[in-house]
């Protein structure tokens, strides 16, 4: 299974983001994640055995700082496999 670590966004970004992206939605021909889906990825890990996400789940908690985040820009990830 492909494993990330992600923020969920509050409603009033979400709806921001499906506003600041309508236009692009019209013209693209890329897979958009509908809006309640939206978060902030931190960390992509990919694939991950059933021993190293456990490890992950464990590890991850107690070592995250505290921190502040800016939005800079927007991106997305290529389709699975490429």
């Amino acid at each position: 299974m492909r494993y990330f670590v992600a923020l969920d966004l509050p409603e009033v970004i979400r709806h921001g983001l499906l506003e600041a992206t309508t236009e692009l939605r019209k013209w693209s021909s890329l897979r958009w994640t509908p809006s309640a889906s939206l978060h902030l990825t931190l960390r992509f890990f990919g694939e991950l055995s059933d021993e190293e996400a456990a490890r992950v789940r464990v590890e991850l908690p107690q070592s995250m700082p505290r921190m502040k985040l800016r939005i800079d820009g927007l991106g997305c990830f290529p389709p699975r496999g490429a």
